[in-house]
């Protein structure tokens, strides 16, 4: 609210549309890694939210994990009631993540991806309809 008073309304839109196109070359390099499969539609809000593609022999909460030890905050969770055997990642973008820091992130989270699949050896099957057992992560401060 505070940004809509100082900006105006000229100002606030310019950031929500430029929010948004760093939202849409997200979605659209993560899709173009062929590993996840979007889960978000291009609704406005600058949000990304995608899952694994296939099975693995480790998670989104993995992927997420090992994002954030190369200091990005890329929250996992399962999903809501008689949805919870879909487990995701969410990327919000915010004013401060500009598109050269969404390219590094592509990068990391390709290079999450190419470590797993050495480590554990890849895809085992489809991601279809199998549940999931959600685990705890340890909450950041």
């Amino acid at each position: 609210y505070y940004n809509f008073l100082r900006l105006g309304r000229a100002g606030y839109r310019e950031i929500m549309i430029n929010l948004q196109e760093t939202a849409r070359f997200l979605a659209a390099a993560i899709k173009d890694t062929g590993h996840f499969e979007l889960i978000s539609d291009d609704s406005g809000l600058p949000l990304v939210c995608f899952r694994l593609n296939t099975e693995r022999a480790y998670s989104v909460f993995d992927v997420s994990d090992h994002l954030r030890a190369r200091g990005w905050i890329v929250p996992a969770y399962t999903l809501a009631p008689n949805a919870e055997h879909i487990a995701v990642l969410r990327i919000v973008v915010r004013e401060g993540l500009s598109r050269d820091m969404a390219e590094l992130l592509v990068d990391d989270i390709n290079r999450t991806i190419e470590h797993f699949d050495s480590v554990y050896g890849g895809v085992t099957t489809p991601t279809r309809h199998k549940s999931r057992q959600r685990r705890k992560t340890r909450a950041a401060c």
